[in-house]
């Protein structure tokens, strides 16, 4: 995980599943959100989808929060993670 895009408030996306498990990268989570593909074994096409179709409840969750870890799954649906 970038910690510049981090302290810089950055949303940061990944399909990267195992970040969560990744203590100090989550540390650097201070200020800014990520958010990780529930399925990290989605083809290209599908992660682009999947983010897509999230771009709405992702755009909430940042302006609503400080800062947060979220997983994305297929529909345009959300779940927060951490903290």
């Amino acid at each position: 995980m970038d910690r510049r895009g981090c302290r810089r408030g950055w949303t940061l996306l990944t399909k990267d599943r195992r970040i969560r498990y990744r203590t100090d990268e989550l540390n650097a989570l201070t200020s800014g959100h990520l958010f990780c593909l529930a399925d990290g074994n989605a083809t290209l096409d599908q992660i682009a989808q999947r983010f897509l179709d999230a771009m709405p409840t992702i755009h909430r969750a940042v302006r609503n929060t400080e800062v947060g870890f979220w997983h994305v799954h297929d529909r345009g649906r959300i779940t927060k993670m951490w903290p």
